[in-house]
């Protein structure tokens, strides 16, 4: 199982794209107010709500507070590979590290 800490400010890094990942992974909100985007649909999460993203769902979210906090939790070592890739990245890059490890970025 992955367990990472996300701190994510309003307006920081700008919008994460949607996207969908070839594995599923759940979002606990420990302070802040974020919404997820679903598939279609939104759900606004603060401090103490969760959220299963199922594998292959289109998603993002949009931090609504000045910075929230959340645990992201995977239950395979996907998101940890992608993330380290990403760490050791120039921004442009990003996309072709999305689709080596098979995250669909969503026009």
């Amino acid at each position: 199982m992955q367990l990472g800490d996300a701190e994510a400010r309003r307006g920081e890094r700008g919008d994460v794209p949607p996207h969908a990942e070839p594995w599923a992974k759940s979002f606990y909100v420990l302070h802040g107010r974020i919404t997820v985007y679903v598939d279609g649909e939104l759900h606004d999460l603060g401090p103490g709500a969760s959220i299963s993203i199922p594998a292959g769902a289109v998603n993002t979210f949009t931090v609504h507070t000045p910075s929230a906090q959340f645990l992201a939790m995977c239950l395979t070592d996907g998101m940890g590979r992608f993330f380290r890739a990403v760490d050791q990245a120039t921004p442009d890059r990003i996309p072709e590290i999305a689709g080596r490890h098979g995250i669909e970025l969503v026009p």
